[in-house]
């Protein structure tokens, strides 16, 4: 009896022991998407150029958040804002090397009065401090080194490709 319990518990031991290296390895093999640096160029409303730049961190399993900044040219529109990414990374089954991901957007505009003339497209939209624009977006990303990756974004109301850099 003494040899049963004896053998029972280096037995159960053991198993307790590959279960938790087990999951140890599976938590340092997730893939974390935050901390990067995010900067791209793009096409917005009307054909409209962007320059758009967020700092992504991680809010939770294969989610992050983004604060972002976005100029475009001819206009005096200034959106800023927070994107929210999932990644469906896990889920696919993907390469480390390849992100794919979707979310909103959330983001104010600062506008000045003096429009160019020929915009005439959401000009009063984003008019008043309170006012928000929420938009969906779709993107891929790949990693060419662990450092530096590129990614392509399409959204509703812009589309982008840029640098990651992490």
């Amino acid at each position: 009896m003494k040899s049963l319990f004896t053998t029972t518990t280096i037995a159960l031991a053991l198993c307790l022991s590959l279960v938790q290296n087990t999951a140890a390895q599976v938590v340092q093999e997730r893939e974390l998407h935050g901390s990067a640096l995010n900067i791209g160029v793009g096409l917005g409303a009307r054909q409209i150029s962007i320059f758009h730049a967020n700092f992504e961190f991680d809010a939770g399993r294969n989610f992050t958040l983004a604060p972002f900044i976005s100029f475009y040219n001819f206009t005096n529109f200034i959106p800023i804002g927070v994107k929210g990414s999932y990644y469906f990374d896990e889920a696919l089954n993907l390469n480390r090397e390849w992100d794919m991901y979707v979310g909103v957007s959330a983001a104010m505009g600062i506008v000045s009065d003096n429009w160019n003339n020929q915009f005439y497209r959401d000009l009063y939209r984003f008019r008043g401090p309170n006012q928000l624009n929420f938009d969906a977006h779709l993107g891929i990303e790949y990693q060419v080194t662990p450092r530096l990756g590129i990614y392509a974004d399409l959204a509703g109301n812009s589309q982008s490709i840029g640098l990651v850099l992490r």
